[in-house]
This record gives structure tokens, C-alpha cells and sequence, in this order.
């Protein structure tokens, strides 16, 4: 079982970094290897591509939107329709490819809460949440 406080190894040129999956905001590729975007305004550069990550974390709730970005859905903060955009937690807005947006709105719109809120539609919000 995958929790929160998980953490992988990460390899970079001069070391090998433990950090907590919950702390990933997002993957870009960067000339020869991945750049790792972390809470804090934290980034790491690894000398493994993308695809690596993507392997290794097929378990837990990471999207790639693009050729070269992988975001973590736990960082989403919003969908911008008309650009075709996500907003994360950093405030990065990473654009999204016409083939994958129908299945990012897909991931965001069949979370728990848009699922309880839809039953619920009778209820005020804060009342679901009680």
C-alpha cells in the first residue's frame, strides 16, 4: 500500500535524494535527464529521463500531459477550460496536449468530492463536508 508518506530515491550527478511523493509537484524533461519540481520552490535535476519516472511511479496518482511533463494530480489546484491549462500548487500553468485533456477531465471530475458533491445536490457544501 502506497501512503503519503512515501518516499523514492532519486539519482542525481553527485548524489542519490530521498524525497516524499506527496512533496513532487511536477516532472519536465531537461536536456539530458529530468528536472523535479518540489514544495518549497525546491527543484533537482536528475540524470534519468522521464520515462524512468513515469515507470516507477505508475502506482501513484501522476499524470504526463505532455511529451516531456508529468504532474502530480494531488497538486492540481484548478482546470482552465479555455487554455487548456492546469494550474498546480506552485502556481505553474502547464499547458495540456489535445489528446490527453479528455482524460485529465476525466481523472479530476471522477474525484471523491465532485462524486459526493453530485449525489448530494440537494445539500449545501458545507454540510457534505460535516
Amino acid at each position: 500500500m502506497y501512503t503519503e508518506n512515501t518516499a523514492i530515491s532519486i539519482p542525481t550527478q553527485s548524489s542519490i535524494e530521498r524525497i516524499l511523493v506527496s512533496d513532487i509537484i511536477h516532472f519536465s524533461q531537461h536536456e539530458n535527464g529530468t528536472r523535479i519540481f518540489l514544495t518549497g520552490a525546491k527543484s533537482i535535476e536528475s540524470y534519468e529521463n522521464l520515462a524512468f519516472f513515469e515507470k516507477h511511479l505508475a502506482p501513484f496518482n501522476f499524470f504526463k500531459v505532455t511529451k516531456s511533463t508529468m504532474i502530480n494530480l494531488y497538486h492540481v489546484r484548478n482546470f482552465q477550460k479555455r487554455s487548456d491549462k492546469v494550474c498546480l500548487s506552485d502556481s505553474t500553468e502547464i499547458e495540456i496536449t489535445t489528446k490527453r485533456k479528455t482524460e485529465i477531465k476525466r481523472m479530476l471530475f471522477n474525484s471523491p468530492l465532485i462524486g459526493l458533491a453530485k449525489k448530494n445536490v440537494s445539500q449545501p457544501f458545507y454540510k457534505i463536508m460535516a
